[in-house]
C-alpha cells in the first residue's frame, strides 16, 4: 500500500524526528522514543544520530510516526503485543540481533504465554514426546481409546508448554488437510504460499524463524492494499485505532465497533484532529454479541447489524477497502463480503486467525480453511489472494483479496 515505510533495517547515521511528534509521544510515555531508538541501534549494531528536524535537514532522512505522506514513515504501535516494537524490545532484553530460539522461548515464558504439561507428560517430560489422551469424538477406534505420540519440537520447555500457540500442534482431519492444500493452490503469490505454509504445517521454530526474518518490515494491513485520496474504507473493529495511522489520507472512513472512539490511543487522536480523512465511528456489533472483549462493553447488550445493513443505513455509495478484525465474527459476514465484493469490487483485508469458539479440538483452524476457500470460489475471476500473517505465534493472520482491475 505504501511505498515509504520504514525498515528498521537501514543504512542511515543520522536521522531527524518531528519535534512535534517526539513531545506527543513522550507524553504518552517518556520511554517509547528511548527505546525505539535502542530497538533501532541493536538492529544495525552501531550508533545512529538522532536529531530533532529544523530548518537545515535532509528530507531523504526524515522519519515520521505520524505522517504516512512523509518520505519515512514507521506507524509506531506500543499497544499490539505482536507489533515489531513490542517484539523487538521483548527480543532484546535477551539477545542481540541474531535469531535464537531460546530468546523466543525466553518471551513466551516472561509474557506467561505457556501451559503446564498434564501430570503424565510431567513424568515424561525428559522423553522428545508427550502422549495425547484419546478422543471419543475421533472416529477412529485406536485415536478414541488410546493415548498418541506427539514429537517435541521447540513448544516445550521443560514441564510448560506453547503448543496452543501453534497450527502445527493441532491435529488436521482430512477435510482440514484437504483445504490447506487448496488455498495454498489458489494464493497468488509465492511470498503467500509460504507464509501460509509455514503457519499451518511448519514446527515451531521454522514459525520464528520465518517471522523473525521479517519482523523488521511487517506492518499490519500495509500489504498489497491500494488506496489514494478518494478512497473509502469501512473498518470493522477499531479499539485502539492503530491502523488509522496507515489509512490515513484517504477519502472517508467508517469505523464500525461497539466501542466507537472510546478507547482510541492518544496518538491516534492527535492525528484525527489533524487530518482531512472525514471519520464515522458507528456504534454497531457486528453479526453477534459475542467474544466483545473491552472492558466496558463485554457486559452490555449491543444491536447487532449485518455489514450490508449499515451500508444501506448511512447511503454509502463506493467501498474502496474493507478491513476486519471483530473476534472471528468474520465467519458469519463472508457471504456478504461476496455480495460487496461483487457490487463495489472493494479490496479485502480480513482476519482469519480466530478460533472457531466450537467443543471439536479439530475445527479450531477451521476459519484460516474455510474463509479462504469461500472466498476464492466466489470471487477467483475478478480477484488475486494473498496472506501474510503478523505474529509469531499463529495469530494475526490476515487475508487480502485485491481486484485484478487494481
Amino acid at each position: 500500500m505504501l511505498n515509504n515505510l520504514f525498515s528498521l533495517k537501514t543504512d542511515f547515521t543520522t536521522i531527524y524526528l518531528i519535534k512535534e511528534e517526539v513531545e506527543l509521544f513522550n507524553s504518552i510515555d517518556k520511554n517509547l522514543i528511548d527505546n525505539f531508538k535502542k530497538i533501532l541501534c541493536k538492529i544495525n549494531n552501531r550508533k545512529i544520530d538522532f536529531q530533532l528536524s529544523n530548518n537545515n535537514f535532509d528530507e531523504q532522512y526524515l522519519l515520521s510516526f505520524l505522517d504516512n505522506q512523509k518520505k519515512n514513515f514507521y506507524p509506531l504501535d506500543y499497544k499490539n503485543v505482536w507489533s515489531s516494537y513490542i517484539f523487538f524490545l521483548n527480543y532484546f532484553e535477551f539477545s542481540d540481533f541474531k535469531f535464537n530460539i531460546k530468546i523466543f522461548q525466553n518471551i513466551h515464558l516472561k509474557l506467561n504465554r505457556y501451559s503446564a504439561l498434564g501430570k503424565i507428560n510431567k513424568l515424561l517430560h525428559f522423553f522428545p514426546f508427550i502422549l495425547i489422551k484419546p478422543n471419543k469424538k475421533n472416529k477412529s477406534f485406536f485415536y478414541k481409546y488410546f493415548p498418541s505420540i506427539h514429537l517435541k519440537d521447540a513448544a516445550f520447555v521443560g514441564k510448560k508448554c506453547f503448543m496452543g500457540s501453534y497450527c502445527y500442534h493441532y491435529k488436521k482431519t482430512k477435510f482440514i488437510k484437504k483445504g490447506i492444500r487448496e488455498v495454498i493452490k489458489n494464493l497468488d503469490d509465492e511470498l503467500s504460499k509460504k507464509n501460509y505454509d509455514i503457519l499451518l504445517n511448519k514446527n515451531t521454530e521454522t514459525n520464528w524463524q520465518n517471522y523473525f526474518n521479517k519482523a523488521t518490515k511487517n506492518f499490519q494491513y500495509s500489504d498489497y492494499i491500494k488506496l489514494d485520496e478518494n478512497s473509502v474504507i469501512i473498518n470493522c473493529g477499531v479499539e485502539n485505532g492503530m491502523e488509522l495511522k496507515l489509512f490515513n489520507g484517504v477519502s472517508e472512513i467508517y469505523n464500525i465497533d461497539p466501542g466507537k472512539d472510546n478507547y482510541l490511543d492518544k496518538s491516534v487522536e492527535y492525528l484525527l484532529k489533524n487530518s482531512k480523512t472525514k471519520q464515522h465511528f458507528i456504534e454497531y456489533a457486528l453479526y453477534t454479541n459475542k467474544n466483545i472483549y473491552t472492558e466496558l462493553e463485554k457486559n452490555k447488550i449491543f444491536e447487532v447489524k449485518k455489514l450490508t445493513d449499515i451500508i444501506k443505513e448511512y447511503n454509502i455509495k463506493k467501498i474502496s477497502l474493507i478491513k476486519s478484525d471483530i473476534e472471528g465474527a468474520e465467519r458469519l459476514m463472508v457471504d456478504d463480503l461476496i455480495q460487496i465484493c461483487t457490487k463495489y469490487n472493494s479490496q479485502l483485508a480480513i482476519s482469519i486467525y480466530h478460533t472457531n469458539h466450537n467443543e471439536g479440538e479439530d475445527e479450531k483452524l477451521l476459519d484460516l480453511v474455510n474463509i479462504p476457500l469461500k472466498l476464492i470460489k466466489a470471487l477467483r475471476h475478478n480477484y488475486n489472494f494473498y496472506f501474510n500473517n503478523y505474529s509469531y505465534e499463529r495469530w494475526e493472520g490476515i487475508l487480502y483479496c485485491i481486484p485484478k482491475s487494481l
